[in-house]
């Protein structure tokens, strides 16, 4: 069984209450859950949030919506994620952070069908970046979780629930999903107005021209409209491998 987690809080520190802004009036963190929802190899989607008062405004949005929420730390999002998976003991968890609205069903499918076909302890596609900055996820068995909420020691361990797993290679197994075109130089995150701008022009260009939202079609729309210049200000976060301060969200 699989359970995706999506991460959220409304304390952002650069954008503010940006989980709960709306797009096409809806709100970031549905346009995210329903595109989880929808895949049919994930069997619960969960949003995990922080029990700090700033995130009651998460646990309204969710009551309203029907969705379901897990409420735990604020800091050690370890700790927060590894709780929330006991609500459901599933085999794998597949982490989606609410920063990320333009993620493409199809490439979340890929990690996990990699994942399963190789049983992997932990896969992404983020240790070798080949797809645009908020374009990723990455899934990792309920044992490798277990193992590094008990050995996980360090500060930025907990706060961003994975690096035990992916800077240990010699206790788990990883593996990174490739594309054929390199799209790291892209960005499509969240963390900015100017990403926000971004994210809302391509939404709209898309809705308007009729066609999916996946990568090929966001990739097509950023190069006709020249719309990397809204936010080509901003660097691109290191891959989860490499960067030991990744933003929490």
């Amino acid at each position: 069984m699989i359970l995706a987690i999506i991460q959220a809080r409304m304390s952002s520190g650069r954008l503010k209450n940006k989980v709960l802004k709306k797009i096409e009036n809806k709100e970031i963190l549905k346009i995210i859950y329903q595109k989880i929802e929808s895949i049919k190899e994930i069997d619960n989607v969960l949003i995990a949030t922080s029990n700090h008062k700033s995130d009651n405004a998460i646990e309204s949005f969710c009551i309203k919506n029907n969705f379901r929420l897990f409420r735990g730390s604020l800091n050690n999002v370890l700790d927060r994620f590894y709780k929330a998976s006991l609500t459901s003991m599933p085999d794998h968890i597949l982490r989606i952070t609410a920063d990320c609205p333009l993620i493409d069903s199809e490439v979340i499918k890929k990690i996990i069908k990699l994942h399963l076909k190789y049983n992997n302890n932990y896969t992404s596609n983020t240790i070798v970046p080949f797809f645009p900055d908020g374009m990723d996820a990455e899934i990792f068995d309920f044992n490798s979780l277990s193992k590094t909420f008990k050995l996980a020691k360090k500060k930025y361990e907990k706060e961003h629930v994975t690096p035990y797993i992916y800077e240990n290679p010699k206790l788990f197994k990883l593996m990174n999903l490739k594309n054929k075109n390199n799209y790291s130089n892209y960005r499509i995150t969240l963390d900015y107005r100017d990403d926000y701008t971004l994210i809302e022009k391509i939404i709209k260009k898309l809705n308007k021209l009729g066609i999916k939202n996946n990568l090929k079609n966001i990739i097509y729309v950023i190069d006709k409209y020249k719309l990397n210049k809204i936010n080509n200000k901003y660097i691109r976060n290191e891959s989860f491998i490499n960067d030991k301060k990744k933003k929490k969200t």
